[in-house]
């Protein structure tokens, strides 16, 4: 049975490199109400084949969305045919979580780093 493809081994999305591990602040009007981690991850997926014998994707990156929004944690996967509009939503400051549009204002690397660490775990 054909192995999946090694993770280890793949091309890194350039669009994605100005969000890689980026935390910006989520602001409903004026008010501080939470915080947007973006990360990226590799991903594949079985595209044929069954039981003993399976066909997998290349190996791409996605981007997954860990917000903290009035003290509530949620996180969710963008699949890859939204990452573009995703992508363009974060450079205009936008976020969009579950229907409501809140304004993300981007913290530089060393704050994203605390941010991360303080509230999202690493």
């Amino acid at each position: 049975m054909p192995k999946p493809p090694d993770i280890s081994k793949y091309l890194k999305d350039a669009r994605f490199d100005a969000y890689r591990q980026r935390v910006g602040r989520l602001l409903r009007g004026e008010a501080n109400v939470g915080l947007l981690l973006v990360d990226v991850a590799p991903h594949y997926e079985q595209i044929g084949g069954a039981l003993w014998w399976r066909l997998w994707s290349p190996v791409y990156e996605v981007l997954w969305e860990h917000a903290i929004v009035d003290g509530t944690f949620t996180d969710a996967y963008v699949p890859d045919d939204a990452a573009q509009e995703a992508l363009n939503d974060y450079g205009s400051g936008r976020f969009d979580h579950y229907g409501e549009v809140l304004q993300v204002k981007w913290t530089d690397r060393d704050e994203s780093q605390r941010l991360r660490i303080s509230h999202f775990g690493g």
